[in-house]
């Protein structure tokens, strides 16, 4: 399968199949609150203060996939793409393929998948999105 084929696949299902699934232990604490007002920053595109309040939250929570999948994210709105790739490749190096941040997992292997193709680097970015599929044959950005 073409890779522009399998990234058009991907795109046009929704994150909720991960959300479906049964819980499974989770690594990393639940930080919907404190993430909260990084989230809200970002939806406003306020990205510098959503930058600076996840990089806050990054020191209090070392690794923590949900934090550096956001900061990965604000990064690529405000086109800082070293820092990007270092954030999402954080959400990689953790263990986010299982439990409740595989979504965050996934999502950055996707999403990095995309860049390389863009760059010409189908190979690399059939290697991620194999990953992501192997962390969550169900994920609705994989299948």
């Amino acid at each position: 399968m073409k890779i522009s084929t399998l990234l058009v696949c991907l795109s046009f299902s929704s994150a909720t199949a991960v959300r479906a699934q049964a819980p499974e232990a989770a690594p990393w604490p639940d930080l919907s609150a404190e993430l909260a007002p990084a989230r809200q920053k970002f939806d406003e595109k306020n990205f510098d203060t959503a930058v600076a309040k996840l990089k806050a939250l990054g020191e209090k929570h070392p690794g923590h996939p949900e934090v550096y999948y956001l900061l990965g994210s604000c990064y690529a709105q405000i086109g800082m793409v070293p820092e990007m790739l270092e954030a999402w490749e954080t959400v990689m190096r953790s263990d986010a393929g299982h439990g409740p941040s595989r979504q965050d997992y996934v999502k950055a292997r996707y999403n990095l998948a995309k860049i390389l193709v863009r760059q010409g680097k189908s190979d690399e970015a059939m290697e991620h999105l194999a990953k992501g599929l192997a962390a969550d044959p169900k994920h609705g950005k994989s299948h």
